[in-house]
């Protein structure tokens, strides 16, 4: 088990709730979820929804999906599978992967560290807000739609948006990383929906008495 902010704590190997499994094949989902979190797999998919506080993901070959909109920590580690982050607040952020791709987005808001790390896997990263970002490769490329680059020597980059803000470096052998405009979290999906109003009850028939009545007083 492990303690996340707020005092509320997520026991890692909690199979009902889809966190801290570790297990061939097969995938896991968790939504609603808050402190302390870590979820291994060796082949199959994680997602997680609506999460916050300390998130570890380790995968092989396994795609990881983190949609967090709450303040989170997270660390993330994979061979070969893509992880695509979006979060609201990121405090902390290490993102590892070998051949996979990286996709993160959300304001980078914390004391750090924030790194991504790739051997020949391509980065995008999409700041809510004023960032430095620190290229290292050999043979990768970086681009960007935002802020002033600037090659600071052999294999460094260096990309500031804003006024620079926090500082986030990316190392990579081959990997290209390219900075974007942040696309908007979704929504919470722990939300409960508000509930259709009843429909209103049928009109009750006229009973066989107020008929007879009826034809009484049109006979008269």
């Amino acid at each position: 088990e492990g303690g996340g902010r707020g005092g509320e704590r997520v026991g890692a190997g909690s199979q009902g709730g889809g966190v801290g499994v570790e297990e061939a094949g097969a995938g896991r989902a968790g939504g609603g979820l808050r402190g302390a979190q870590g979820d291994g797999t060796t082949s199959g998919e994680v997602a997680l929804r609506a999460g916050s506080g300390v998130l570890a993901i380790e995968a092989v070959s396994g795609d990881v999906d983190i949609a967090a909109t709450d303040a989170s920590d997270m660390f993330v580690r994979t061979v070969s599978g893509d992880v695509e982050i979006r979060a609201a607040s990121l405090h902390s952020l290490q993102a590892t992967t070998t051949s996979g791709d990286l996709k993160v987005a959300g304001d980078l808001a914390g004391p750090g560290p924030f790194a991504i790390e790739t051997v020949s896997g391509d980065a995008l990263l999409a700041p809510a807000a004023d960032v430095r970002i620190e290229m290292t490769s050999v043979s990768g490329d970086l681009s960007s739609d935002l802020g002033t680059r600037a090659d600071s020597g052999r294999g460094r980059r260096t990309v500031v948006v804003g006024t620079g803000g926090p500082s986030l470096t990316y190392r990579s052998m081959s990997g290209d990383l390219h900075v974007v405009r942040p696309m908007p979290v979704p929504p919470r999906l722990d939300a409960r929906p508000v509930p259709p109003e009843p429909p209103a009850p049928p009109a009750q028939p006229a009973s066989d008495e107020s008929h007879q009545h009826s034809a009484g007083r049109a006979d008269q």
